[in-house]
């Protein structure tokens, strides 16, 4: 089975992932080359016909896979100003037409919602088109097969449980000498796997139970990392990092139990949680500062840092309306993005940081801890800079206790 992949020059990286997917489930299916259930990725580019041609270079059980971000790729002899005709634009148009007129091969469009390196990289004109295009499918439809994604992992959560939709359709079963890494069927087995790790739940979070696919809800998002992760991971043994992993997670998830919150997704160095219950927003709120406030003790404790360094953690909220699906990796939403960049790019170590839409909502005893930041994304944004637990002082807490002496 043939996966066709078209993509602009600014995914070139991207790409890998799609190769990286067919050869896991290549691992898990044992489909060796020749094979019905052996997945090849192919260059669609180099191997379609002339785009007015009605004969489809595919067969039905192969598959198009069609990644966009900012611009399409225009052809090698069109000029700067010709926009009429773009290379990638010319991919995804001939497969879908092929889709529309032999139903082969089945195809599928992908597009990163990832923020810029800088605002010089966005080009309004090519953005519109790559608007303009997704605009033209049916969310309703059975194919094409249309999603975001924020990072490469969501890609290939997406990608995987789509083909592995495919080759059952044609009988095959995965062996039992290996097992996807992220399952795609839409049980509550998958799910807990999506969203925690197939070694780290039993149960599917009461979320996925109480939320109703297809519809929307008011929710808020609390995204945390440990800070410097990739240095600690080279400063301490593997056994030390794993028990850090651990312990972070579980001081994170049982905090927001009491708050109504539950782990909406995890990797190696943090993750998201989902308040979704009443006064989300202050729940969010309050979860993350009483992390914070926990990590001296935290840090004190060998059992859960055995290390000998300081763990730090940074911490964003955003509110979000988001449409639930499962599984989790079909849910897609700026909001998501946002509070995630929020947390990476302009969060320090030790504090929490949030929006004005998250600030306006929530107590104004909450309120009163934070103080503007700034703007992010040309949002406004408001941030608490808790102590160090080193002792040191950070320039926020000197600047307000110049305040209150000068008061």
């Amino acid at each position: 089975m043939r996966v066709f992949l078209a993509s602009p020059r600014d995914l070139t990286d991207t790409r890998a992932r799609v190769q990286a997917v067919a050869d896991r489930l290549n691992g898990v299916y044992q489909s060796e080359p020749g094979s019905a259930g052996f997945l090849e990725v192919v260059d669609w580019h180099r191997h379609t016909l002339d785009i007015d041609t009605d004969a489809p270079p595919a067969d039905p059980h192969d598959v198009f896979v069609g990644l966009a971000w900012l611009r399409f790729d225009r052809n090698v002899n069109d000029s700067e100003t010709d926009v009429r005709r773009a290379a990638t634009e010319r991919d995804f148009k001939l497969a879908w037409k092929c889709w529309r007129q032999a139903r082969r091969p089945q195809p599928v469009f992908a597009r990163a919602l990832r923020t810029p390196a800088t605002l010089g990289d966005v080009d309004g004109l090519e953005l519109a088109r790559i608007e303009q295009f997704f605009a033209r499918f049916d969310e309703d439809d059975d194919w094409p097969r249309v999603f975001t994604f924020v990072d490469d992992r969501e890609l290939e959560e997406h990608l995987e449980g789509l083909l592995v939709e495919r080759l059952e359709t044609q009988g095959l079963v995965a062996t039992s000498a290996a097992e996807p890494t992220e399952p795609s069927e839409v049980s509550r087995t998958a799910v807990v796997a999506a969203v925690v790790g197939e070694d780290e739940a039993d149960t599917a979070p009461e979320f996925t139970h109480r939320l109703s696919p297809g519809t929307a809800y008011e929710v808020s998002f609390l995204s945390i990392e440990i800070a410097k992760f990739d240095q600690l991971s080279t400063t301490a043994t593997p056994p030390h990092i794993a028990t850090v992993r651990s312990s972070v997670r579980r001081l994170v998830a049982d905090t927001a139990a009491t708050y109504g919150g539950e782990v909406f997704s995890w990797d190696a160095s943090g993750g998201l949680i989902l308040f979704w219950r009443k006064r989300s927003y202050d729940h969010a709120i309050m979860t993350g500062l009483k992390v914070l406030h926990a990590l001296p003790v935290f840090n004190l404790d060998p059992v859960q840092n055995p290390t000998g360094t300081d763990i730090r953690l940074r911490v964003a909220a955003h509110d979000a309306v988001i449409v639930f699906r499962l599984p989790l990796a079909e849910i897609g939403s700026p909001e998501i993005h946002f509070v995630n960049e929020l947390q990476r790019t302009q969060t320090q170590p030790g504090e929490l940081t949030i929006s004005k839409s998250m600030l306006d909502k929530s107590d104004k005893r909450l309120r009163s801890r934070f103080k503007p930041k700034g703007r992010f994304l040309q949002e406004p944004i408001f941030a608490c800079q808790l102590p160090a637990s080193g002792g040191q002082p950070q320039r926020s807490n000197l600047e307000d206790l110049l305040d209150q002496v000068r008061e």
